[in-house]
């Protein structure tokens, strides 16, 4: 038989989207040249989206201020050697 079970692996998956989805605090992943992935709702509404989709839909860059600062969302140059990264608002 080449079958395994996964159950453990799932659940521990789907604790992990429900804490994401739920948490209060704005939450995103993103590719490092700063792409957004994935965040949750939380960090949508806080930047005054309905969805996430639509803040998935937009350039981070663009939710800069001033063009000049490092990024708000994406990575810095900094933490592209794949380090994380909190931030506060």
């Amino acid at each position: 038989m080449l079958g395994r079970d996964v159950t453990e692996q799932r659940e521990k998956e789907l604790r992990f989207t429900e804490l994401f989805e739920t948490l209060q605090e704005g939450v995103y992943f993103s590719t490092p040249d700063g792409r957004l992935l994935d965040a949750n709702p939380a960090l949508a509404a806080v930047l005054g989206y309905a969805k996430k989709e639509d803040l998935l839909a937009v350039d981070a860059a663009s939710l800069n201020l001033d063009p000049v600062q490092p990024p708000v969302l994406g990575r810095s140059m900094e933490d592209q050697a794949g380090h994380a990264r909190a931030r506060s608002f």
